[in-house]
């Protein structure tokens, strides 16, 4: 049967995940609020707990181990692509406006060239800072972290594992190098044609492809942690429907990011 029109559905989906550095299993909780307009016109209870099952299946959730404190890569990886993907989207925005108001004149040449040539250089700036940002620097906060979640019951240890070790997953400064180089080459081909007479798309069509093309590059290098993590497990969905305004107190809140 539909859920009716004023249903809310809360999950709860404890997920099972190894450790990649010190070998711990534990389970974790996650928790998702699903409005009713949210979901298709014949949405079941069965269905939506399907669709999320799925979903947790292929994306994990950032929670660091509560037995040494390490963010699993893929759980970095996929918080870091995402920031990638959401820097080079709100870029390419301001750069299409500025290669725009400099075609039709609203800037002049050399005001639209030196802005559309900055952008880039914001962007690699803003994408190093997230490429760099280590969530695995301090891991006894990480442990505190997952020690409250453990008292709340949002995480439960299967095997205490054993000794950690520095697994060393990270992007190499090389990778992070060339990707930088492509958004310094994207900002040479913006700004030069200030420089000059010739027209200003010769500059911006291959300044905006650079500029795709590194924030994808980005985008890449962290996805690509992902592929170094062990693999984790749905283990069940508990799902609770509600047609009023109250909340079910083991489905209320969300933990808080670490990454």
């Amino acid at each position: 049967m539909a859920l009716p029109e004023e249903a809310t559905v809360y999950l709860r989906i404890w997920t099972r995940q190894p450790c990649v550095a010190c070998g711990a299993v534990f389970h974790y909780v996650r928790r998702f609020t699903v409005q009713r307009r949210d979901m298709m016109f014949n949405a079941t209870v069965e269905s939506v707990s399907a669709e999320y099952r799925q979903h947790a299946a292929q994306f994990s959730e950032a929670c660091p181990c509560p037995q040494c404190g390490y963010v699993q890569p893929d759980m970095i990886g996929l918080a870091r692509s995402a920031r990638h993907f959401t820097v080079n989207f709100a870029g390419l925005a301001f750069l299409l406006a500025a290669i725009i108001a400099t075609g039709i004149g609203v800037m002049p040449r050399f005001i639209g060239c030196t802005v559309s040539g900055g952008i880039p250089l914001l962007a690699l700036l803003l994408q190093l800072l997230i490429a760099m940002r280590n969530p695995n620097r301090n891991l006894k906060a990480n442990q505190g972290n997952a020690g409250n979640r453990r008292a709340a019951d949002s995480i439960r240890v299967e095997d205490a594992g054993r000794a950690y070790t520095n697994p060393l997953i990270g992007v190499s400064s090389l990778s992070l190098a060339a990707a930088s180089g492509l958004y310094l080459l994207s900002a040479a081909c913006l700004f030069l044609p200030a420089l000059g007479s010739w027209p200003v798309w010769i500059g911006q069509i291959p300044g905006l492809a650079l500029f795709l093309f590194a924030g994808s590059r980005f985008a890449n290098l962290a996805y690509a942690l992902s592929e170094r993590a062990l693999p984790h497990q749905i283990l069940e969905v508990d799902a609770i429907v509600i047609t009023d305004d109250s909340v079910p107190p083991d489905f209320a809140s969300q933990p808080a990011s670490v990454v």
